[in-house]
Order: C-alpha cells, then sequence, then structure tokens
C-alpha cells in the first residue's frame, strides 16, 4: 500500500526573536476557519468514550506564534502528566511545528520561543457536528506565553516543550496519561483545534496500525484510508501535533500528518481521509522519558492528573410482580458490568442489624436485579451499593449505600410500575399477635385477583408457602386465611402484583 502523506503546515513562520507580546496575539482570530466535517469537542462520541472525552478536553492546548505582518500561526498539543505528578507545564507536541524559522542547525534542548502561546479550554459554547453553521467564541481566559524545548526527535516527529509560568490550580486542568506499551488500540480518538479554530473531535474505530512512513517521521500510527478513515470527524491544518488517545483515554501518540487523498463532502461526511501520528513509545526511546520519568519508575503507563473518576449510579428505584420484586439504578454509558455488594438484614435495627452476615458481591451486565435471584431466604431489609465497571477494568467508585425494608412496598424503594399501574396501598391484617397458635391473615382492600404468602422462622427458613391465593380463600368465614403455628416469631412475607409486605409475629 502506497500511503502519501503531507505534514500539515502548522507555524508558517516563527520568529525566535518575538516582535508581538503573546498577550497582545488574538486567540480566537481563527474562529470557524474549519471545514464543516469537524465535530465539535462536545458533540456525541459515543458512550464508551464520553466520560473521557469530558475529562481529557481539558488537558488539550492550541499554539500560537507571532511573526511580523502574519501575527497568529497555529498548532494544538496536549498537556502531559509525569511520574512525580508535580503539575510541570510540559506539552508535547509535533517537531514539525517549528520547522520554518529554524536556524540551519536545527532545534536544540534549551531553545527558546518567547512569542509562543498556549491556550487553554477554547471550546464554544454552540457545537456544530458535522453540520452548516458558526461557533460562538466562547471565552478564552486560560493562556500561557513562551517555552523551550526539553527534548524531541525526528523519529517519531515530537517536541516536548516547557511553557512558562505554572498552570493555576483553579483552571481546573488535566495532565493527560499515557501508554507506550505500543500496543495496537482497539479504537482511537483525536482532540485537536483544526486551522486553530475552537476544539474539535475525531474517533476511529477501525484501529490503528504502526508503520513506517520513512523520511525523517518514520515510526508513526496510521489511520488508515483504506479501511474507511476517521469514522468521525477528521484532522486538517492546526491540528499537529494533538494527542491520539487510545480506548482507555491515554495519549498513544501525536498527530504528525494527513492525507492527501482525503475529502470533506458537503453533506458533513469524510471520504478516505487518513490520519499519521508519531508514536509515543518510539518517543519515550528517543528522550521523552528523562523528562516523563523523574521518578525512574519506568511504568507501561501513567494515568492522568487528576486521575479519571468513572461515573457511578446515583438513581434507583423498583418494580415489582407476584413473586419477586426488581431493584434498578440508572444505567451508565460505556459501563460492562455492574457490581453490587449485599448485606442481608444489614442495616435493621434489632433484626441482623448488630450481628449482619457477611456481605456478599454479584456481578451483573444489566442495571437490575431481581431479588429472587439473590436467594436470601428471608429478610427483612437489605444495604446494598453498586459501581459501574468498564471495558478497561476501570471501577468506578461506591455508589451511595442503600438500606430498604420490607415492610414497605418494593423494599422501600422509590415504587415504579408497568402500564401506568398505580401503587395500590394495601394493608395487611395479622391476627391476634401475639397468637397462641392459630392466626388469620387478612388483606384490605382486596384489589387484586391472588396473593403469595411465605411464612420465615426467625432463622430465615420457610416454614410454610402458599401461592396463588384468591380473595374468596383470604376471606375464609370473614376472618381471614387460617394458619396453625407453633411457638417462636415468624416474618409473614405476602407479595402480588402490586405489593410486598412483610409483618413481624410472635407465637407464644
Amino acid at each position: 500500500m502506497k500511503i502519501v502523506v503531507v505534514f500539515l503546515l502548522i507555524f508558517c513562520s516563527l520568529n525566535l526573536a518575538a516582535q508581538l507580546d503573546c498577550e497582545d496575539m488574538n486567540s480566537t482570530s481563527f474562529l470557524n476557519s474549519s471545514v464543516i466535517c469537524h465535530h465539535d469537542v462536545n458533540c456525541p462520541i459515543g458512550d464508551d468514550w464520553e466520560h473521557y472525552k469530558n475529562h481529557l478536553k481539558r488537558s488539550v492546548v492550541t499554539i500560537t506564534t507571532a511573526k511580523n505582518e502574519n501575527p497568529d500561526h497555529r498548532g494544538s498539543g496536549v498537556l502531559i502528566n509525569n511520574t512525580s505528578q508535580n503539575r510541570a507545564p510540559y506539552i508535547l507536541t509535533a517537531l514539525h511545528n517549528l520547522n520554518p524559522e529554524l536556524p540551519s542547525t536545527g532545534p536544540a534542548v534549551g531553545m527558546r520561543f518567547d512569542d509562543y502561546k498556549f491556550t487553554f479550554d477554547w471550546i464554544s459554547p454552540t457545537s456544530l457536528c458535522g453540520d452548516l453553521g458558526e461557533n460562538d467564541a466562547g471565552s478564552v481566559e486560560m493562556v500561557l506565553c513562551g517555552a523551550e524545548i526539553l527534548a524531541f526527535s525526528y523519529a517519531s516527529d515530537y517536541v516536548l516543550l516547557a511553557a512558562d509560568g505554572e498552570v493555576p490550580e483553579e483552571w481546573n486542568r488535566v495532565w493527560a496519561g499515557w501508554d507506550k506499551t505500543d500496543n495496537l488500540p482497539t479504537f482511537e480518538v483525536g482532540i485537536h483545534h483544526p486551522n486553530g479554530d475552537v476544539m474539535k473531535i475525531c474517533r476511529d474505530d477501525s484501529g490503528a496500525t504502526q508503520y513506517d512512513a520513512g523520511g525523517n517521521f518514520g515510526e508513526q500510527w496510521l489511520i488508515d484510508s483504506d479501511q474507511g478513515g476517521w469514522e468521525l470527524g477528521m484532522t486538517d491544518g492546526g491540528s499537529s501535533g494533538s494527542p491520539l488517545f487510545d480506548q482507555n483515554g491515554r495519549v498513544i501518540g501525536q498527530l504528525s500528518g494527513g492525507g492527501a487523498n482525503g475529502q470533506c463532502n458537503s453533506d458533513g461526511t469524510t471520504t478516505n481521509t487518513l490520519g499519521s501520528y508519531g508514536r509515543f513509545a518510539i518517543n519515550w526511546e528517543n528522550g521523552l522519558q528523562n523528562w516523563l520519568d523523574p521518578a525512574l519508575l519506568n511504568p507501561d503507563i501513567l494515568e492522568s492528573l487528576p486521575p479519571l473518576v468513572p461515573p457511578t449510579p446515583t438513581q434507583f428505584w423498583c418494580t415489582s410482580t407476584k413473586n419477586d420484586q426488581q431493584i434498578f439504578w440508572n444505567d451508565i454509558p460505556g459501563a460492562v458490568s455492574y457490581i453490587l455488594t449485599i448485606v442481608p438484614n444489614g442495616c435493621c435495627i434489632g433484626i441482623g442489624g448488630n450481628n449482619p452476615p457477611p456481605p456478599i458481591s454479584v456481578s451483573v451486565t444489566d442495571n437490575f436485579i431481581s431479588i429472587s435471584d439473590l436467594n436470601l431466604g428471608f429478610f427483612n431489609c437489605i444495604q446494598w451499593s453498586v459501581r459501574a465497571k468498564y471495558s478497561n477494568d476501570q471501577i468506578s467508585p461506591v455508589s451511595a449505600i442503600q438500606c430498604f425494608s420490607s415492610d414497605s412496598d418494593c423494599l422501600g424503594l422509590d415504587f415504579r410500575m408497568n402500564a401506568g399501574k398505580l401503587e395500590s396501598k394495601v394493608e395487611i391484617k395479622v391476627f391476634p399477635n401475639p397468637s397462641s397458635g392459630q392466626i388469620y391473615v387478612n388483606i384490605e382492600p382486596r384489589m387484586e385477583d391472588s396473593y403469595h404468602l411465605n411464612v420465615y422462622g426467625i432463622d430465615g427458613t420457610i416454614v410454610k408457602t402458599y401461592k396463588n391465593l384468591s380473595v374468596d380463600q383470604i376471606s375464609i368465614e370473614g376472618k381471614g386465611f387460617p394458619i396453625q403455628l407453633d411457638r417462636g416469631i415468624y416474618f409473614f412475607h405476602i407479595t402480588s402484583s402490586l405489593t410486598a409486605k412483610v409483618q413481624k409475629v410472635i407465637v407464644e
């Protein structure tokens, strides 16, 4: 396969002795300069990556420089983490961004660029998702000026810059994590500033491949046009140096070039778009480790700073059937399963609450579980919490602990009925209580066709079971359904399509 690579011209000119102050450069002068096929960073990127996007867009910068009559030239980069996790203002971008005005001897460690301007968080409040229209500029308030070269290599077209000053904590920025294993990604996402425009995003679902581009910039990731290129969005002039994130939200490269055979169509779709990124693993072998591993840990991966906290469920409810209840929680986009921690009678005063049984861990793929599937026997209440698990094995923080009593409908959860039914306010009467052995059960009002009754002993074993009790059976002799029991403490658990009730009974 013949690859045509066109290095994106980002910095058309560069003046090492800046003639315009960095502060005076207009960061928004290229607003709406990108083509229709670009998608704003706040456009949907896929449920499996939305929480990564919202976190990592805080790490991406647009880079401008000043030179004489043409004061604004453009590039992209990423604030990158190091093993000391010390919030150093290190910015990874493409080496070829420096080319136009470098001396004939080439770049050198320590070389200064006083006219470089790094702008964070330039995101339009209005999103164009492959649509015609114009973005609003939004605000530009987070700016650092000046930089020097820390490390670079032609082998993968990278340069690590140290911006002057510190990144203020109140900016709430993210130092992106990285992966130097050089493993093939499942899919990848780019976040960038094409043509110096507001922040955009693109996604390739085919998985990048490794190839040698030849020449100086040899070791690359390829978004292959033969496999359809970018499925969403594209890159452009001004995108060079922008980060390529893998499916786990870690930097694996920086944009080096694009394809001359790519096309943006009038309907906002793309055809045969190509992306070429210098590989982070090659960066690492060519000087990057000296700055990103000051702690000498040599990790294969490093997470972002602050670390990404995956979303966790926050809403809980239930439904009820004749034989069972189901507890639900809000489904989290990108979660592949859920882990429940359940303690039967774990929060009931006087009934196991002071000495609850060991917790039970259950994993499910749906956002609900049936109580009957837990095989708990009798319970007067359950204490439970849930965590979301993601495809990269990340697990969310534990949800708020839920403590629901079976004395009320559906274990005390927010009760939701199917087909528009309303919750019935059913009163269970078990009498006499205490009893000498003969007990009657009555239910008012008798709105339903049948009920199910389980009688549990104090140890949780089922003593008696009655299924499909009819309304007529429950009203025997005008008293109720008769049950004979020996001396002890029992719990009557009655369920129907609309209710679940528990009543404690003492037989003397």
